[in-house]
């Protein structure tokens, strides 16, 4: 009688762990403006310059230049010159 009451002890005690868990916090992180840059609708890069305060997002050779506080599109698919050197170990 005694296993039956352990093993039903660690069988309740295994459902219930799970629970006990405490839910990890999220980051504070929200969208607070949607920008529509057009087409494609993915983009390779996107870098954030805190000091001129624009968002640079590329795909392929285009690059478009959002003003990072009004959402402003600042320069549209600039074409640049885009070279590919390989890495060699």
């Amino acid at each position: 009688m005694i296993t039956v009451r352990s093993s039903t002890l660690a069988l309740l005690a295994a459902a219930l762990l799970p629970l006990a868990a405490f839910p990890q916090q999220t980051p504070g992180y929200h969208v607070t403006k949607s920008v529509p840059l057009g087409l494609p609708d993915r983009w390779d890069y996107v870098v954030y310059d805190s000091n001129a305060h624009r968002v640079y997002v590329s795909h392929g050779d285009h690059v478009t230049v959002v003003d990072g506080r009004s959402g402003e599109i600042i320069a549209a698919q600039l074409a640049v010159q885009v070279s590919s050197y390989p890495i060699r170990t």
